[in-house]
């Protein structure tokens, strides 16, 4: 039977204790979302990453958001991108299904993504990054208890990975966790405003402008071409110009940004650059970019 322990950040941890015990504290609201979970001696999670608490977790959440919407009706980097913009601070919490990701932001900064979809764990992530073998994994999960059950202090404490080195990856899990948010084309949002994460960090905060435009690189080309299919063969024009100064293009981006003037293609844009494939793809990513944040628009009438 499994055994849980709780981490808070004022009362430290309690357990082990019970399935049924754990559930217990969800009901009566003792397990707030601040609060962080391990199964088994395994890393701390939000209660949400784990299907059998999951249900239960629901009830310690704040009742009332502040915004909600469908993703199907609007596009996920247009919402954070929007927070950005408002140095918002809260949760986003954001689901299809049984996979949920939620996103604590202060003054439009990410500083806490958690997920409950397996292979965006720490441990996972690291061994898919080759970062770890899986005995190193084993010897790190077996020695948490020394550093209250964070793994990541304790992969540093055993010398297998350095602060600078976690910083890296921790960065690269966070934004592989919003490619594959990205992705998704169905499911649900919520946003509660003035929610914050109190518990301790995982790594720098990072700008969601800093992710966004790392994105580019890191979308397949067939997925950008999909997303943008019927659109590229119109005119792109500028709507919003304040947003494209949020994001600090590098200079070819703007050049790049400078050929939108609605009287060529998207095509005719990316087409442009000729021979150079890098260029021609980061054309394509930013095309993709800003129409999704809403700082151009494809004339119809082309």
């Amino acid at each position: 039977m499994s055994e849980y322990r709780l981490q808070d950040s004022e009362r430290g941890i309690l357990g082990p204790i019970s399935l049924a015990t754990a559930r217990d504290l969800m009901r009566a609201g003792v397990v707030h979302p601040t609060v962080r979970v391990s199964r088994d001696g395994g890393e701390f999670l939000s209660p949400a990453a784990f299907a059998e608490l999951a249900a239960f977790a629901v009830d310690a959440m704040p009742t009332v958001s502040d915004s909600h919407g469908d993703l199907a009706a609007c596009s996920i980097l247009g919402l954070l991108f929007d927070l950005h913009r408002k140095r918002a601070d809260g949760l986003l919490v954001v689901q299809d299904g049984k996979l949920r990701k939620d996103a604590y932001l202060r003054e439009g900064r990410l500083v806490f993504f958690s997920s409950n979809i397996q292979a965006e764990r720490l441990g996972q992530y690291l061994l898919l990054r080759g970062k770890l073998d899986p005995g190193e994994l084993d010897v790190a999960l077996q020695s948490m208890h020394t550093d209250n059950n964070r793994l990541s202090d304790t992969l540093i404490r055993l010398g297998l990975l350095d602060k600078a080195d976690l910083d890296e990856v921790l960065r690269e899990q966070q934004l592989a966790r919003l490619i594959e948010l990205t992705c998704w084309q169905s499911g649900s949002y919520e946003f509660f405003a003035g929610h914050l994460y109190e518990g301790e960090g995982v790594g720098p905060a990072v700008t969601i402008v800093e992710l966004l435009l790392q994105l580019l690189d890191e979308l397949p080309e067939d997925y950008l071409v999909a997303r943008l299919m019927g659109r590229l063969h119109k005119a792109p024009v500028v709507v919003d110009s304040d947003g494209v100064e949020e994001l600090a293009l590098s200079e070819l981006q703007h050049r790049i940004v400078d050929s939108v003037d609605g009287k060529h293609s998207g095509v005719e844009i990316i087409n442009r650059y000729g021979d150079d494939a890098s260029v021609r793809r980061q054309a394509l990513g930013l095309l993709y970019l800003l129409s999704e944040i809403e700082c151009i628009q494809f004339r119809e009438d082309d």
